[in-house]
């Protein structure tokens, strides 16, 4: 019987490391559509992006982003909000610095991203 409760709480132990670990990864990359819905929505209103909620998903929707573009775009984030709005650097020019993102996708990236206030 002791024997079985020591699986049952190491089964437990691993299950909320396991979480834990996707949890943050999910937190720190934003990896789940927080509002897939919104963002489709406002794309097909001709509506730019806040680059501090998109995610990988919302991303993707936009043309000329592949998902390992994405993915370097999401790494890079918070680099670039603070260049745009601290340094004055104007954020087509930042978005160039993005490995995968060259001067036609920087441009068309500025004109479909913008930074609001978020998380």
């Amino acid at each position: 019987m002791k024997r079985d409760s020591v699986l049952n709480l190491s089964l437990i132990i691993v299950l909320a490391y396991s979480f834990s670990a996707i949890s943050f990864r999910v937190r720190r990359f934003n990896l789940e559509p927080i509002n897939a819905q919104d963002a489709e929505t406002r794309l097909s209103l001709g509506l730019s992006l806040n680059l501090n909620l998109v995610g990988i998903y919302e991303l993707t929707l936009l043309d000329r982003i592949a998902e390992r573009v994405a993915v370097e775009l999401l790494r890079s984030r918070r680099e670039i909000i603070s260049d745009v709005t601290k340094n004055g650097v104007s954020l087509q020019m930042k978005l160039r610095s993005v490995k995968g993102i060259g001067p036609k996708g920087s441009k068309y990236l500025a004109e479909n991203l913008e930074l609001g206030l978020g998380e």
